[in-house]
């Protein structure tokens, strides 16, 4: 752990995982569905705030912590979104690519 307590790391292997990313992948293991991991996944993989997932899918922050924390199931139209919201930002970022 750093000094702070933000993030794992392994100096020997030049790893670092920040606290958020490791227990947002931690929620995502333990999704008791689809949706909800899925949901998880997407804000780990893109390392998303509560307030950048809420921007994201035009939602309050509140609603996605209660996402997050399991206090409200994800229906399937929000972890469409995501996946919406995802293969969008990696087109345009093929766009300008090329």
């Amino acid at each position: 752990m750093d000094a702070w307590g933000w993030m794992v790391e392994w100096p020997a292997l030049d790893i670092q995982i920040g606290a958020d990313t490791l227990w947002l992948d931690a929620q995502a293991q333990n999704a008791t569905d689809e949706n909800t991991r899925t949901f998880a996944q997407w804000r780990a993989r893109h390392g998303l705030s509560l307030k950048e997932a809420g921007d994201a899918l035009g939602m309050t922050t509140r609603t996605i912590s209660a996402y997050g924390t399991g206090a409200r199931p994800v229906p399937r139209y929000i972890a469409l979104a995501c996946k919406g919201w995802e293969a969008e930002r990696e087109a345009a970022h093929t766009n300008h690519a090329e």
